[in-house]
């Protein structure tokens, strides 16, 4: 695996353990494709980066048991474009790929490109329930 960096993030250590470290190295995982899936989890909310934007929903409460002596949340379904929360997209471009464009103890802003174009960033906060998004092409 390489990390999935550009901008400021390449002049910084790669992270591998934060709540969105699987973009690092992962980047987007491919809508209908089960190889690539993962979630990041800045609560209150979580998050699919995939290649077509990101999906958004709130995390659930709290822990159920489902019959397997194990309590956990069920996540939606991961490999959907859509699921019960939000998703956003460019109209423009509908196979990107994500990157690190930067982050701090408490952030990460992802930036997604087509080839060489930046197409859109989006900046998760941990604690915060909001995604703040700028449109860069498309």
């Amino acid at each position: 695996m390489s990390p999935q960096l550009t901008g400021e993030a390449l002049n910084k250590p790669v992270p591998t353990h934060k709540w969105w470290g699987s973009v690092s190295f992962v980047g987007e995982m491919t809508v209908g494709d089960v190889s690539k899936a993962a979630y990041i989890t800045p609560d209150p909310i979580r998050a699919r980066i995939s290649n077509k934007g990101a999906r958004i929903n709130g995390i659930p409460s709290g822990f159920k048991d489902f019959g397997n002596k194990f309590p956990r949340y069920e996540g939606p379904v991961p490999f959907d474009e859509v699921f019960e929360g939000v998703a956003i997209a460019n109209s423009a471009y509908s196979n990107m790929d994500a990157y690190v464009a930067d982050h701090s103890d408490g952030s990460v802003t992802v930036q997604w490109k087509s080839g060489t174009t930046q197409v859109m960033d989006a900046t998760f906060v941990h604690g915060s329930p909001y995604v703040y998004f700028q449109g860069l092409s498309g």
